[in-house]
Formats: structure tokens, sequence, C-alpha cells
């Protein structure tokens, strides 16, 4: 391992053991501000917004906070979010009634949300308190099937166990296996959860690099995840019941995949912040592997190791953590397509003659 990318780790995995054992107030107590005042500038500069694919931004009206990880309901309602600031917590977004509701406030170590396919509840990490692990919590929209109130902290903690925090990231389509990111001696492990606890948390990915941030296709064939196992971060794909398969998508530096198209994309930002998509033909053995298609750039947040933008499922639109603090990319005018285009500074990303509209 390269001396600077174990910088990074340290650094990265500093930040999510910060998350997860700060705490706050009980829920109905306001905690005091970070640092005894107002919450910082960069918190401030911290908005939410949708995004096409050629780069349109609309910005989504609710207020600056510390945002992290944001989540789409299934049916694009609803909002997820893991927010850090002095009402830290989960919270869901109504993008019809521009609401912000609280499912646990005053928990900094609540992190992580993930929805469940009927849309009806969130998983997400408790990393403190008195029973950390996974736990569920009923959404306003949800019915009463024995997860916690929304606007509460009760909740429900899910019997399975772990001898590590779990950062959980994907759930399988039937909602009884979770894929989870864990910290390891090397850095970051893939882990293959099953909820109902008959069985302990086993290793999906663990190579002696960081792998991390895994995502099941919508038909639960196929996972894709990030490791570094090649010196940086690429993206590849593996068989989630057939460990056989294991397939490299990206050579160019990539992170943070998420599928689209019912299974026939995946879209992911490469090392300079721009949001790139490649077609993925999962009906053979190996997979195809499109070209990469450059989308756009924005100023995404992205200081902590997971994924914090969220697509729908078509992959029209993406909804976005800005971070007003720093910039990235710089347009070149619009192209043949109509789009405003982005300069990258990898060799392997830079825009071919001819391309298509996407």
């Amino acid at each position: 391992m390269q001396p600077r990318t174990f910088i990074a780790i340290v650094v990265a995995l500093t930040v999510v053991v910060l998350a997860w054992s700060v705490g706050r107030q009980s829920i109905g107590q306001r905690a005091p501000a970070i640092g005894g005042g107002p919450a910082d500038e960069s918190v401030q500069r911290r908005r939410l917004a949708w995004f096409d694919r050629v780069g349109r931004e609309t910005p989504i009206p609710a207020p600056a906070r510390a945002y992290v990880y944001p989540r789409l309901s299934p049916d694009g309602r609803l909002l997820a979010l893991d927010i850090r600031d002095e009402q830290d917590g989960l919270w869901v977004w109504d993008f019809g009634r521009h609401m912000l509701t609280a499912l646990s406030v005053g928990r900094a170590s609540d992190i992580a949300p993930v929805w469940a396919h009927s849309g009806e509840w969130l998983l997400f990490a408790r990393g403190r308190g008195v029973a950390p692990g996974l736990w569920t919590v009923r959404t306003p929209r949800g019915q009463d099937l024995g997860h916690g109130q929304a606007g509460s902290s009760a909740g429900k903690r899910l019997p399975a166990d772990s001898n590590s925090l779990l950062m959980p990231t994907s759930l399988s389509p039937d909602d009884r296996h979770l894929l989870a990111a864990t910290t390891a001696p090397a850095g970051f492990d893939i882990l293959l959860v099953d909820l109902s606890g008959d069985r302990p948390p086993t290793g999906f990915v663990t190579t002696t690099a960081d792998d991390l941030n895994a995502e099941v296709s919508p038909d639960g064939r196929w996972v894709a995840y990030e490791s570094r196992r090649s010196g940086r971060s690429e993206i590849w794909l593996r068989r989630l019941w057939d460990e056989a398969v294991d397939r490299q998508v990206t050579t160019e530096g990539a992170t943070r995949p998420a599928w689209t198209k019912g299974g026939r994309e995946l879209v992911y930002l490469n090392v300079e912040g721009g949001m790139v998509a490649r077609s993925i033909d999962v009906s053979t053995l190996v997979p195809g592997v499109g070209e990469p298609i450059p989308l756009f750039a924005v100023d995404i947040y992205r200081d902590l190791v997971g994924r914090t933008f969220d697509v729908t499922p078509d992959g029209d639109r993406f909804v976005v953590i800005r971070d007003l603090s720093r910039e990235t990319g710089r347009s070149v005018g619009p192209d043949d397509c109509g789009r405003t285009s982005w300069i990258v500074r990898s060799e392997n990303l830079k825009k071919p003659s001819s391309r298509p509209c996407v």
C-alpha cells in the first residue's frame, strides 16, 4: 500500500469512527450548536439539488444542513437523509410538501439509511447507546409493522449480529439480506448480512485493500462495488450468490457506483468529481461493459466514504449534496447534444469526437 493511500484511508476511517462515536442529546432536547455557536460555514453551504443528465440544476427548497447520505424512496416521493449538525440524526424530505420530518434527532450515531423496497421502513446503523447495531424505523408513509414511530427513537433492532460496526449500503430485492461495509485491519471489507439473524455476517469481498460501497442490482443477481486492490479506487462487479465471477468495470479511477435503467447501466463518480455512465450487459456469464460516457461535473460533497448522491431508477435525474465551498470541473460550452460539457484531466475520460446523446 502506497503511503498516500494509507493516509487517505486513515482520514476516511477517522471520519467514520467519529460519526459512530460522537453522541448528542436525546430526542426532544436541542443539542448545543457545534463549537458552542452557530453551525460552521461549510455546513451552511451544503445544499440539496436535482441534476439531469446534461447538468441542468433544479434546487431543492430544503434548508442548508450538514447532509451526508441522501437516499430516494422507491416511489421517488421522499428523500431519506443522514444529517450531522445541531439536530443530527435521520430525517426525511417530502418533495410534495416541502417538509423535513425527523425520524431520530440528537443521535449522531444513527447513520447510513437504506430504504426497504416497500418504502415503508428504513434500515440504518446505530453506533452507540444501549443497543448499537442495525435498526429499522417506520417512515411517514409506512404502516405500523413493528417498526418505530416516525419522529421517535424507538425503532426496532434487528437480530443480525456482528463484532464490528456496520455501515449499510444496499438491500437485496426481498429485503432479507444486506450488504454493508465494515472496518478491517487493511481498511474496509464488504459483509453479507442475513437480517433474520439465523447466520452471522459473512465476508462478501475481503481483499487486502479497501472494498466498500456495494450496491445490489435491481434483479438481485449482481453487486457493483468499489475496490482499491489495483492501487486506486475502481468499480467491480460480482455475482451476489456466486463469487466465481469478478469483473472489473473501470480502469480510469472511479468511486461510488449506483445502478440505473433496470440494471443495464451503472453511474459513478470519477476522480475529478464528474458523474459518468456506463452501459452494462449482464445477460452473459461475464458481463459486458460499455465505454464511459461523461455526464456532468458538480461540486458534490464527498468527504466521507459512502455514496453522497442518489439517482432515479431511469437514470434521468440525480439528487446531489452540493458542497458550495468547493468547485470542481469547468464548463466548456454546449456539445453536439446541446449539453454543457466539462474538462477532465484523466486521459481515459477525454471527450471523444463523437459520442451518443444520453
